[in-house]
């Protein structure tokens, strides 16, 4: 159904409620790896919405996780450093030496160890336990929101990354705005975000992909819609390939969708049913055996190709 609310990115005025979670639903999922999340959650009802206009998917109440539970999860080294974040490796084609580089959301500031170049970097990021940790590691990063940064910072930057932050805002406009400020001329913004077009879309209770971690689920085409309104052109659009991190799910979940699928059954980012109980742990049960690596795998592994992100790349105009 419609409600008579805005979008988060075009401001169209009837966005479309696909999915509707009770607070303990979502708490449940997340208990084990952060018991204080009940903190986070405000409401009683969580709602997805999609706009028919832009493509963009995002939750409401805006339920985002605040310092607190950032640094709780930068406390374990998987969540800064784990591998298979592909746009590390990908960016450094676009960063020559003298590049002035702007990385928000740096965390610990791993981009800045990965680059060869020698480069003038900086990191801002929101959490206190990140910014402690990068700063003993003698790194350039900064307890600053990039709106703040923006103003003393105008047309200082080539190339801007964002990675893995975009689905955690609650606000887009003056963020976005703030980007476009602080780049020169035909400099790039480097986006990378879990792809909700891939695997992720149809692998229910991933709590990564959930508030209060992430808030906004994109898609290709709602990154195009972005870059068109905040005035970039779109230089490149990577999917990057299924990561051996993520393959045991990525497979488990496509047959899961395929046997869901072909039941008539519903698509549920959050799905405690018991039809979808079985189905797993079929799946599970099957997963690895001898008739399921012969005969399921190669189709599973030619079908389900791409991995948890998608990178895109924009030139500002």
């Amino acid at each position: 159904m419609a409600r008579e609310m805005k979008c988060l990115l075009c401001d169209f005025e009837k966005v479309v409620l696909k999915e509707k979670y009770d607070r303990e639903e979502l708490a449940h999922l997340w208990l084990s790896t952060y018991p204080n999340v009940r903190d986070e959650l405000k409401l009683d009802e969580i709602h997805l919405y999609q706009c028919p206009n832009c493509k963009l998917k995002f939750f409401d109440p805006r339920l985002a996780g605040g310092d607190r539970f950032y640094s709780e999860l930068g406390k374990e080294d998987w969540y800064y450093l784990h591998p298979g974040k592909t746009e590390y490796d990908y960016v450094q084609k676009y960063i020559q030496s003298g590049n002035k580089i702007l990385d928000i959301g740096a965390g610990r500031g791993v981009l800045f160890t990965k680059i060869k170049a020698n480069v003038e970097y900086t990191g801002l990021e929101l959490s206190t336990k990140a910014v402690q940790l990068a700063k003993e590691s003698g790194l350039n990063v900064k307890q600053e929101d990039v709106v703040k940064h923006a103003q003393d910072n105008r047309s200082h930057y080539d190339v801007v990354c964002l990675f893995q932050v975009l689905e955690h805002l609650t606000q887009l406009d003056s963020f976005l705005k703030s980007i476009h400020l602080t780049l020169k001329d035909g400099g790039l913004f480097v986006i990378a975000v879990p792809d909700n077009d891939g695997f992720i879309s149809y692998t229910p209770n991933y709590t990564f992909n959930l508030p209060p971690h992430h808030t906004i689920l994109w898609t290709e085409a709602s990154l195009r819609y972005m870059a068109k309104k905040y005035n970039f052109d779109v230089t490149e659009v990577e999917r990057e390939l299924l990561q051996d991190v993520h393959r045991e799910v990525a497979y488990k979940s496509y047959v899961a969708n395929v046997i869901r699928r072909f039941l008539f059954l519903p698509n549920l980012l959050i799905n405690n049913n018991n039809w979808y109980k079985n189905i797993s742990h079929r799946v599970h049960g099957l997963y690895g055996g001898r008739k399921f690596e012969r005969f399921i795998m190669p189709i599973v592994r030619s079908k389900q190709k791409y991995g948890q992100s998608i990178i895109i790349t924009l030139r500002k105009k």
